[in-house]
């Protein structure tokens, strides 16, 4: 049973790689407008992690989309902040949906796509070879 635990556990984080690579595909290909904002705030939020609980900062940037001040709050924080208050960035939004954006720069979910694609591998090559041996 726990082989095919192992080699299900790979396939499922792969799956969720591809999930977040084609989800960040997908907001790339709808942020085609660019702006530049400016960082007004940075959102403070506890993360826990491995029981260990951290505060990150993400921000609120606020910028220009067809004559309307948008305010938006980055979706990746960072501590310590990765940005001051009075920052310029560069960005791309959605013209139909403003209140989705990138920072231009920013790897956002394609990097750890890649990386769940590429930790579910090899965890399901070890499930393979431990269902392959009857271990």
């Amino acid at each position: 049973m726990k082989r095919i635990l192992v080699l299900l556990s790979g396939l499922v984080v792969i799956a969720a790689g591809i999930f977040l690579l084609a989800h960040g595909n997908a907001v790339k290909k709808r942020c085609t407008e660019p702006a530049t904002g400016v960082v007004v705030e940075n959102r403070e939020r506890e993360d826990i992690d491995e029981g260990v609980i951290s505060t990150v900062y993400y921000p609120v940037i606020e910028f220009e989309a067809d004559g309307k001040t948008v305010s938006v709050t980055g979706s990746s924080g960072q501590n310590p902040a990765k940005y001051r208050i009075g920052d310029q960035v560069e960005l791309l939004y959605n013209p139909a949906d403003p209140s989705e954006m990138l920072i231009r720069g920013e790897t956002g979910v394609g990097l750890f796509g890649i990386i769940a694609i590429v930790v579910g591998v090899i965890v399901s090559f070890v499930g393979i070879r431990i269902f392959i041996r009857g271990r």
